[in-house]
């Protein structure tokens, strides 16, 4: 399977969810009532997080092939934390929904 993304048909080279993200006008989101980051916060540190772990996984796995048991302990490591991170992110996810609606104590009190 092969992606392209371009410039000329998408206007930049950021994932949809990001443009999405990045497009909502600051009046529509109640963050701070929430004591959470902007949306676009949110989706930046959770998806940089995915991405580092995701990274990280693939470095051991290309270096499993020339190492022992240690290395299989800290593959496994790795994966935890790669699926720890995309669990964050459905979570980040839903905090960026969150700061769309206005704010109210009891919601606050309910997470």
């Amino acid at each position: 399977m092969k992606i392209n993304i371009c410039t000329e048909q998408n206007g930049n080279i950021y994932p949809a969810p990001y443009n999405v993200v990045n497009c909502i006008p600051d009046r529509c989101v109640f963050n701070q009532g929430l004591g959470i980051n902007h949306p676009i916060a949110i989706y930046n540190i959770s998806t940089k997080r995915v991405i580092d772990s995701f990274i990280a996984l693939n470095d051991l796995i290309l270096r499993a092939s020339e190492e022992s048991k240690k290395m299989e302990d800290d593959l496994i490591k790795a994966e935890i934390e790669m699926m720890e991170a995309m669990m964050a992110h459905i979570d980040d996810c839903y905090s960026i929904m969150m700061s769309l609606q206005p704010f109210n104590i009891s919601m606050r009190d309910e997470k």
